[in-house]
């Protein structure tokens, strides 16, 4: 369900200047919030070769990536992504996109990243604020930030793909699968191996764990 509740908080959200970038889309985050970055990543490698111009870079860090300038206009979209608003990294990340009057969106449950974007006139994405932890609202990150490539016209009706998971993951039998799962591994260290193609996924296999 929290599919839904992401594309639902990024459908009204002004974007219309943005929609004719054409160069990477910067998302800043930590933790949670960048591993929905890392998904979107992985996706758009794996189905949507024909928009590798849209290259998504996860910047996990303070200040601002370092990015060389490519032929033309080099303006990325910030996307800055905190569940509670206040991580530090993300707000070094969108002080930084400000001062280079860069394309900002921003995204989160309130704190200060919300103050910041209200107050600089931003696109700024409400994510419902639930009590639970910031790892375990993936889906509400990553709906939005779907919802936020269609707008942009990157995506068509990749939303309805979204929205159909919530009725084809049954979470009551993952849950099942899952408990058997932590018992088989008790007492062990896990390891997570994948190839290069798939090293978003391994990378979210593991923050989970």
């Amino acid at each position: 369900k929290q599919f839904r509740a992401g594309i639902d908080a990024a459908r009204n959200v002004d974007i219309s200047t943005y929609r004719n970038l054409r160069s990477p889309i910067v998302i800043c985050g930590m933790g949670g919030s960048a591993s929905a970055g890392d998904l979107l990543k992985l996706w758009l490698r794996h189905e949507y070769l024909g928009v590798s111009q849209f290259e998504i870079v996860i910047h996990r860090d303070y200040h601002f990536p370092k990015l060389e300038r490519k032929e033309g206009v080099w303006e990325p979209l910030i996307v800055t992504i905190s569940y509670s608003g206040n991580t530090e990294e993300t707000l070094s990340a969108y002080a930084q996109a400000r001062k280079r009057q860069l394309p900002l969106v921003a995204m989160a449950t309130g704190g200060k990243l919300k103050k910041f974007a209200e107050r600089d006139g931003m696109p700024f994405i409400q994510i419902p604020k639930t009590g639970i932890q910031p790892r375990s609202s993936f889906g509400y990150q990553f709906g939005a930030l779907v919802k936020l490539l269609e707008k942009l016209g990157i995506f068509s009706h990749e939303s309805q793909k979204v929205l159909e998971l919530e009725g084809a993951l049954k979470s009551e039998h993952l849950e099942e699968a899952g408990k058997k799962i932590a018992k088989s591994m008790l007492g062990t260290i896990p390891l997570v191996y994948a190839s290069d193609a798939w090293k978003e996924l391994a990378h979210i296999v593991k923050i989970k764990f």
